[in-house]
């Protein structure tokens, strides 16, 4: 192809804020068309959540579905105040909390965002949604070694007792435990590894398992089921769902007497907490879990300190 500019041509720069059409010259025909090349509200709804995790897309997608049919406009339609009234009915309507409502709120701010910049809207209506802020909750979510302990000592079922082990030894996610097979697991030294090819950022990673665990892995092996996954359901050998995962750690936390709203993502959360205690580098932790930022890990450090001024006055 010869090339169209010569020495001395002027080019004028394009904003991305406009949604005015700009004119792609092609040898043998002319074109109109955005820069994104989307002309309708699907495709440009389709090309913002291309490449994230397959978790998030089903979640943006929910969001959007949900907000497009109460506001009942088009994309380039939605005003400032449309979005501020849509939080305002998911709180005092729908009695939505605080921190959901932020997480839709940020996830339509994304959606704006991401039409402003490929100029298929002129202005970004999600822009002012900046100073929302989550309730920061996660202290409350952290057990103790004695509490997690103490749910793995309750569990009398095996099966179960192995899915609570491996939550709180590999920091997984409730979903990369159920997509896990024994394919994923390989002998290394006087161990072994999980390898998770399945994550919310899709990212594969893989977690170097002590000696222990890997040999109560092993042992588990030899009586369960032949099924791919390594947790299955019990009657129809089916891949565990996350559902199955929730109901296991909420009725241990109850069998060990531990009176919270214990998820499997606590069991997340406290590997972390816990083995920042043990001086783990925040390096190894945040790659073990699959942290994307190293000051997601560093907030365990701060929510749950080792020491405080407040130890230090002689009262």
């Amino acid at each position: 192809m010869a090339n169209i500019c010569t020495r001395g041509d002027t080019v004028n720069s394009i904003s991305l804020q406009r949604v005015e059409p700009i004119q792609v010259v092609d040898l043998d025909t002319s074109i109109v068309e955005y820069p994104s090349g989307a002309t309708t509200d699907e495709q440009i709804l389709e090309m913002w959540v291309w490449g994230k995790a397959e978790l998030t897309q089903k979640k943006y997608r929910q969001v959007t579905r949900d907000f497009f049919a109460w506001i009942q406009k088009p994309i380039r339609g939605v005003t400032l105040q449309n979005l501020q009234h849509y939080a305002n009915w998911l709180t005092e309507e729908e009695e939505q909390s605080h921190n959901t409502v932020v997480g839709k709120m940020f996830i339509l701010k994304s959606l704006f965002t991401f039409t402003t910049k490929l100029g298929y809207t002129r202005v970004n209506v999600g822009l002012p949604i900046a100073h929302l802020r989550f309730d920061d909750k996660l202290a409350g979510r952290i057990l103790s070694e004695r509490e997690v302990h103490q749910m793995i000592n309750a569990e009398e079922d095996c099966r179960n007792l192995i899915i609570l082990m491996f939550l709180y030894v590999t920091g997984c996610r409730c979903e990369e435990l159920c997509n896990c097979k024994w394919e994923h697991l390989s002998e290394r030294l006087d161990a072994g590894d999980v390898w998770f090819p399945k994550t919310k950022n899709n990212e594969p990673r893989t977690v170097f398992l002590s000696p222990s665990f890997w040999q109560t892995l092993m042992e588990y092996r030899e009586w369960a089921s032949d099924s791919p996954y390594i947790f299955s359901s019990k009657k129809r050998n089916l891949q565990l769902t996350p559902k199955a995962v929730w109901d296991v750690v909420s009725q241990a936390a109850k069998k060990a007497g531990i009176k919270k709203n214990v998820s499997p993502h606590w069991l997340r959360h406290s590997h972390v907490s816990h083995s920042l205690d043990r001086k783990v580098p925040i390096h190894v932790v945040k790659d073990t879990v699959g942290h994307k930022d190293l000051s997601t890990t560093g907030r365990y450090a701060h929510v749950k300190p080792l020491d405080s001024s407040a130890r230090h006055l002689g009262v």
